[in-house]
């Protein structure tokens, strides 16, 4: 599949800037010799690019798409078998679980953009400065996480592959208008929707396949063959609220994606109950076409 040739500034060229050295083992080298106070210098860096959006995946041209990858340091089950936070990058087996997942979803999409892994250190930015001891704790992930931008070279390179910053982490911060549409015409419960009416048995079932055996046994009911549609409810609001938080930052670069059919028949009962208010929106127009146009995909 062709990809256009990524001019725009991303993770990699950035740090490639920063250490003055080539995108091969070069920048590998400069980085593990560079003292915690020039690595707290980089992370500051990388944060007001991020800040300032310098890093975004470029917008999508005509028919292609791109799917953001919503992930955290929690269960990967969750997130449909994908976890990349900053946790990942302390495990090299953790990292190539998620370079395969990635490989994956690339087979059914033009290009992939994930939550990037150093938030957490972005975030804290906002608060106080990096100190040096968060550098010398944190050194060997930080590493890891020039190592794997460096095997991911060939697909950043082309604008196939992206790291995207919270919206809260960016100039366009606060929460995006989608979210508030959602928080107040979403399903909940007792609210617009009755649950049982939401899901289908294959929706429930498709999730609940995922879940380790100590959260089935928490989660029963007699609904669905013992499968809880309340927490199937509540995990499906977590994920749709922050795939929107960020698609609704940049609508015009990226795809709607969910891991789950289940977060599709929730958003479905999103649109259907907003369609029936009488609430005018010009904002965000993707959003509001029907949910065909949602991506959902199997994990394995």
């Amino acid at each position: 599949m062709e990809a256009k040739e990524n001019a725009s500034s991303n993770s990699l060229s950035l740090a490639c800037r920063f250490f003055e050295t080539e995108a091969n083992e070069e920048l590998y080298v400069a980085a593990s010799s560079a003292s915690p106070k020039k690595l707290c210098a980089f992370l500051e860096q990388y944060r007001i690019a991020a800040f300032e959006g310098f890093l975004d995946p470029p917008k999508l041209d005509t028919g292609t798409l791109r799917l953001y990858l919503s992930a955290s340091d929690g269960e990967p089950w969750l997130w449909g078998r994908f976890s990349f936070g900053f946790s990942t990058l302390e495990e090299q087996d953790r990292i190539w679980s998620a370079v395969d997942a990635i490989k994956h979803r690339l087979l059914y999409c033009h290009s992939v953009a994930v939550k990037n892994p150093l938030n957490g250190f972005f975030f804290k930015a906002f608060n106080q400065e990096i100190s040096t001891q968060d550098v010398i704790d944190k050194r060997s992930s930080l590493l890891n996480f020039i190592s794997f931008l460096l095997h991911m070279k060939p697909i950043i390179d082309r604008g196939i592959f992206s790291l995207i910053s919270d919206a809260y982490l960016t100039q366009r911060s606060g929460v995006p208008f989608i979210c508030n549409l959602f928080r107040k015409f979403g399903p909940d419960f007792g609210v617009n929707n009755s649950i049982p009416d939401i899901f289908t048995k294959s929706d429930a079932q498709e999730f609940y396949t995922q879940t380790p055996p100590r959260v089935q046994k928490l989660y029963t009911s007699e609904l669905f063959e013992g499968l809880d549609l309340g927490f199937l409810l509540v995990s499906s609001r977590t994920r749709i609220l922050d795939i929107l938080g960020t698609f609704g930052r940049a609508p015009a670069s990226l795809s709607l994606y969910f891991p789950f059919r289940a977060d599709i028949a929730v958003m479905s009962a999103f649109l259907d109950n907003f369609k029936r208010s009488a609430v005018q929106v010009t904002q965000f127009p993707r959003i509001f076409r029907r949910p065909a146009s949602f991506i959902s995909i199997s994990p394995e």
